[in-house]
């Protein structure tokens, strides 16, 4: 169900079942408490009200006796009389008064039928108490007994007057003690109904959040585990792509994509390593090939520079025996200078003049050459060394 959904609309519909098992929970509260508050307006304003009525009426019925009983006493005191007499007109008013607020509370049959049976009776009853208070303020009676007896002809009336409102306060003692209980029963009903909403708006609370707690954490530490892996150089590792098509889907996807450039990565560097690793080897032996080469060029160059040193040397040896020669010769031309004379008796002298001055030149001529031969090698070493 939340595979497909972005994090943001998969954690604002987790805070809307939150908030729809909230606003369900204070809904119930709400009904029940209403429920409580109509049966408890309903005990308030109707029943108990009706009830109050009843019991002040059943009281006026009580205080209506006893005026009467006052009134027959007062025989022969037409003042007494008088003032007793309004004091029960009095008494009748509020009577008829409450009887009033009654007819206009009751709701059930078994009211009009009680409002129907004290309107009669009570009409009856101070119709007939006038008449006998009428005839005692025109001293129609000899005594209070004889007025008595004639007021009490009309507590039959007075009587039903009574036991009609003690049944009817007695029904609604019962009414309003059923409500009570209706109330409590009500309220248990709710207290019940609140408790399971809420023990269910948990559970279910519960089982959301862990759905997509779960649906964000599971994926998000497997690829922890992945990284970690990674992180440590093992790139073996097989990314699992859910198909999903939230934020999460895609760092997998990122994830993938990035441990196969990683392992692209590594081939390439290895097979880099594996070229290097060839051509440092053929560098290697390159350079030993070039070392040999210079090494037998810097043996050959020695013997060169040793047979330099060696043909230097015989060329100093020749030039010293040509300054010799050259210097015999400026002895000899000086000698046959002076002794041109003796020439003729010197023959043996110039002839071994003559054999050394052969010698030298046949020097001068291999000492010609081998300078050639030296120039030649010269040129090699610098052909060499270039």
């Amino acid at each position: 169900m939340f595979r497909n959904m972005k994090l943001g609309a998969r954690i604002a519909s987790g805070f809307g079942v939150v908030l729809f098992l909230i606003g369900l929970t204070a809904a119930i509260g709400y009904w029940g408490l209403r429920r409580n508050v109509d049966a408890a307006k309903q005990m308030v304003l109707g029943d108990v009200a009706t009830a109050s009525a009843v019991l002040k009426m059943e009281c006026k019925v009580n205080q209506l006796g006893s005026e009467e009983s006052e009134l027959a006493l007062k025989v022969g005191d037409s003042s007494e009389q008088r003032a007793l007499l309004r004091t029960w007109e009095d008494t009748l008013k509020e009577y008829n008064a409450l009887l009033s607020e009654y007819k206009r509370l009751a709701d059930d049959d078994s009211d009009y039928e009680a409002i129907k049976k004290m309107e009669s009776n009570v009409e009856q009853y101070s119709q007939g108490l006038r008449q006998v208070a009428s005839k005692a303020l025109a001293n129609g009676f000899a005594t209070p007994q004889a007025a008595d007896e004639a007021m009490t002809a009309f507590d039959p009336q007075l009587k039903i007057l009574f036991d009609t409102a003690d049944e009817t306060s007695e029904r609604y003692r019962k009414k309003i003690t059923e409500l009570d209980d209706e109330i409590d029963a009500q309220a248990g009903e709710t207290e019940v109904l609140m408790l399971v909403t809420f023990v269910a708006a948990l559970a279910l609370g519960f089982i959301v959040s862990a759905t997509i707690s779960r649906g964000i954490t599971n994926p998000v530490t497997a690829l922890a585990s992945l990284a970690d892996r990674v992180a440590q150089g093992d790139l073996t590792v097989t990314v699992r792509k859910d198909d999903r098509g939230d934020e999460i889907g895609v760092l997998q996807g990122a994830f993938a994509a990035m441990v196969a450039g990683l392992r692209s990565m590594a081939t390439n560097l290895r097979e880099g390593v594996t070229n290097l690793t060839s051509n440092t080897a053929q560098i290697a032996s390159t350079a030993k090939e070039t070392s040999a080469a210079a090494s037998e060029q810097a043996s050959t160059v020695a013997e060169v520079t040793t047979t330099i040193e060696e043909v230097g040397q015989t060329s100093k040896s020749a030039a010293e025996r040509a300054q010799e020669v050259l210097a015999a010769a400026e002895s000899a031309a000086q000698a046959g200078q002076r002794g041109i004379e003796a020439v003729d008796g010197s023959s043996q002298m110039m002839q071994t003049i003559t054999e050394r001055v052969e010698r030298v030149a046949s020097k001068i001529l291999e000492l010609s050459e081998r300078n050639a031969k030296i120039g030649e090698i010269v040129e090699t070493v610098n052909d060499l060394a270039e």
